[in-house]
């Protein structure tokens, strides 16, 4: 068992999880204020 109890870890990469990070973050913006961000914006987490 891992060490956060009983669970399964699924490996990925970072990368992956960037670019889902940046489809609900345009998701959202489309959600809330109907636009969309021009090509010339890139989404970043902050770490």
């Amino acid at each position: 068992m891992g060490e956060h109890g009983g669970g399964m870890a699924i490996p990925f990469g970072g990368e992956k999880l960037e670019s889902l990070r940046a489809m609900i973050v345009g998701g959202l913006i489309w959600s809330h204020w109907h636009s969309c961000l021009d090509k010339d914006y890139k989404v970043q987490s902050l770490r």
